[in-house]
């Protein structure tokens, strides 16, 4: 039971942890294990100046509309340099082919087809950037960063079938000089041979690692520990984070996805914890401009019940044992509440609201409310103690309520839109 004034929050005063204490550290590091009296959380303002105090819903998963400009010259940066590449692909074919044809160097011949295949593949590269770089729509409201991955895996492909030609073209050449009886030449033919065979190893192998991590993407694979390493660092610093698990990201073309799982303290309200998940989503793209969008699941710190809290439960033991062990559910909460303060004290209070708290499954109660104002405050004290006892008796997973007493003007009711 307390008195509701402004700053003031009795259960959170009430429910700090005892694992605060250096002598008992919590084994799990990604369990918050207390929570600091002396923090104080952000808290925007519930209320604008419009009287009718509207809310509009946000639901904005995703990066924020002021890194559309950002992105959109990284697009265009980039589509600049494939073209120059497509540029310099076609003349870097030509004269290789020209020096192929006049000296009659089978290798520089077979870099020409290679070049030659550069051209083909760096349109097919500039086909799949500009496809993966195009906005959301309704059949892929993920975005389109897989087609830039199906490009490198489709120029992949073609680059090994290309060398796969090239190798099968010069060992019909080596074996055709190994029939040659005439000794002659051999050694500058066994030079120039040797020099074909390496460029479709070379080739070869670099396809392959462009091949094996364009599958890794295409199936989801998820991103190594030590490069989510500073992403975690960075949401540890966000203000009002008591802690962060299940990170863990996946690659879609140049585009990072995250999930992300932040602690906060578990008797925030619901606005106040969505705004701390829009402070770390706002700092993630501010420190990290790879990471294309970010999904924020919310938990509740753990706590262990201080003294007082299972005292007032414990001082009820005996008459919840000779009482069926019933369990309130969620929605059956205010009717309780309710129903005890309309058939005890009716003429004393009227429950105003009922914030619940569920912690480990049991259920702890802010219960405020209004009484007149001729009525002495020492007898309203002792009319919300025991309105207590009877709403801790009726269920047994209710924990600990704190009957709050309004003094000041009541929280005016909400018009959703």
């Amino acid at each position: 039971m307390g008195f509701r004034f402004q700053n003031l929050n009795p259960m959170y005063r009430s429910y700090l942890s005892r694992l605060s204490s250096p002598k008992n550290p919590h084994p799990n590091p990604v369990i918050v294990q207390s929570l600091n009296p002396h923090f104080h959380i952000y808290s925007p303002p519930l209320f604008s100046d419009n009287p009718n105090y509207s809310i509009p819903r946000r639901w904005h998963f995703g990066h924020s509309h002021d890194h559309h400009d950002h992105h959109h010259n990284i697009t265009k940066e980039g589509e600049k340099i494939f073209r120059l590449g497509l540029g310099a692909d076609i003349g870097l074919a030509t004269t290789k082919a020209l020096t192929g044809y006049l000296s009659g160097s089978t290798a520089i011949i077979a870099d020409a087809a290679h070049s030659i295949s550069d051209v083909v593949l760096s349109g097919v590269a500039l086909w799949s950037f500009k496809a993966a770089k195009a906005p959301k729509d309704e059949e892929h409201p993920y975005g389109h960063g897989k087609f830039e991955t199906l490009g490198a895996l489709g120029i992949s492909c073609m680059l090994l079938a290309t060398a796969g030609g090239i190798a099968w073209h010069a060992l019909d050449l080596l074996i055709a000089l190994l029939d040659n009886k005439k000794s002659w030449g051999k050694a500058g033919q066994w030079t120039d041979e040797s020099k074909c065979m390496a460029s479709p190893c070379r080739c070869n192998f670099i396809c392959s690692c462009t091949y094996w991590g364009c599958v890794l993407e295409l199936v989801d694979a998820a991103i190594p520990a030590e490069q989510l390493e500073p992403i975690n660092q960075t949401i540890l610093q966000v203000e009002g984070v008591k802690g962060c698990h299940r990170l863990r990201g996946r690659r879609a073309g140049s585009n990072l996805y995250l999930d992300v799982h932040i602690v906060v303290d578990p008797f925030s309200s619901i606005s106040a914890a969505h705004g701390i998940g829009e402070n770390v989503r706002h700092q993630i793209h501010k420190s990290h401009p790879e990471v294309t969008e970010v999904f924020i699941h919310i938990d509740p710190a753990y706590v262990e019940f201080s003294p007082d809290v299972m005292d007032q439960k414990e001082s009820l033991k005996r008459i919840m044992e000779q009482k069926s062990n019933i369990s309130a559910r969620e929605e059956d909460v205010e009717a309780i509440v309710c129903g005890t303060f309309s058939s005890k004290f009716p003429e004393k209070f009227v429950v105003e609201r009922i914030t619940r708290h569920m912690l480990r499954g049991k259920l702890l109660l802010e219960v405020e409310v209004g009484m007149p104002p001729d009525i002495m405050i020492c007898d309203a004290m002792e009319a919300a103690k025991e309105a207590e006892k009877e709403i801790l008796n009726a269920a047994s997973n209710i924990v600990h309520v704190n009957v709050q007493l309004r003094l000041g003007r009541p929280i005016p009711e909400f018009r959703y839109i």
